[in-house]
């Protein structure tokens, strides 16, 4: 199963080292695959060196894809700290 959303980065600092270490966790715990994209490229959110290069400052428009068996949930926590009302936002 294939999810994606676009949103509006509300994180305070933008996407730092806490968050893109709480997406990588996140994929961990999950049977699904997560990838952020941005208008100049893409990130596997297994990698926090991955999240941490594409450089999202808040306010930023993304899109969050999440594809296997958990996607929805997947994508649901994901956007959720990257809008900035999840843990570790």
């Amino acid at each position: 199963m294939n999810r994606e959303r676009e949103i509006t980065v509300g994180v305070h600092c933008g996407v730092h080292g806490r968050v893109a270490a709480e997406l990588a966790r996140l994929v961990r715990t999950k049977k699904a695959g997560l990838e952020i994209i941005t208008p100049e490229r893409s990130a596997d959110c297994g990698s926090i060196l991955e999240i941490l290069a594409l450089g999202i400052s808040r306010g930023s428009r993304i899109r969050v894809r999440a594809n296997g068996p958990d996607a929805g949930s997947l994508l649901e926590q994901a956007c959720s700290l990257l809008i900035g009302t999840g843990a570790g936002a």
